[in-house]
């Protein structure tokens, strides 16, 4: 809003009328599990299915802890653990400490000999909306809607590109 930034992309919408969000993709969350884990073997996975005591979290202030939250409908209950990356979250679940949901895209690549699965989750509100923000008033929007573009063809299969 002051100018400091031409534009960001986020998960959450603008918390202003002085600001736009252009819509550049549905992310969805990926359930990360270790090898041999309950929930590694069934053929579909949904949020029901998971218990959500044993689910690794983002330490507060991360908008993406909450967002995990309100998909699981979860209480926002004191963990033991906590984790202030996604890279971390995913190594504590490669040492068993537990389970977690990331975007989709923080489980692309992936090593496969690291003992773990991205399981997706069958349920259609298990995702996010990720924007392009800019102001309102930048008089380079005709330049940012072209930087959009530019994201969303540039994108992998694992997120739904959204259509403007």
């Amino acid at each position: 809003e002051a100018g400091t930034l031409d534009a960001a992309i986020l998960a959450t919408p603008p918390e202003s009328d002085r600001l736009e969000a252009l819509p550049l993709y549905d992310e969805p969350f990926r359930l990360v599990v270790p090898d041999g884990h309950d929930l590694s073997g069934l053929s579909h996975l949904e949020l029901a299915d998971i218990e959500t005591g044993e689910i690794l979290l983002l330490t507060e202030g991360h908008c993406f802890r909450d967002q995990a939250l309100a998909i699981c409908d979860a209480p926002a209950t004191e963990q033991s653990l906590r984790a202030t990356s996604l890279e971390t979250l995913i190594n504590l679940v490669a040492q068993g400490q537990g389970i977690t949901l990331v975007p989709a895209l923080a489980t692309d690549g992936l090593p496969e000999d690291i003992g773990l699965k991205a399981r997706i989750l069958d349920d259609p509100g298990a995702s996010r909306a990720i924007n392009l923000t800019l102001r309102r008033s930048d008089p380079r929007r005709i330049l940012a809607q072209r930087m959009a573009q530019i994201i969303r063809d540039g994108l992998p299969d694992s997120v739904a590109v959204t259509r403007t």
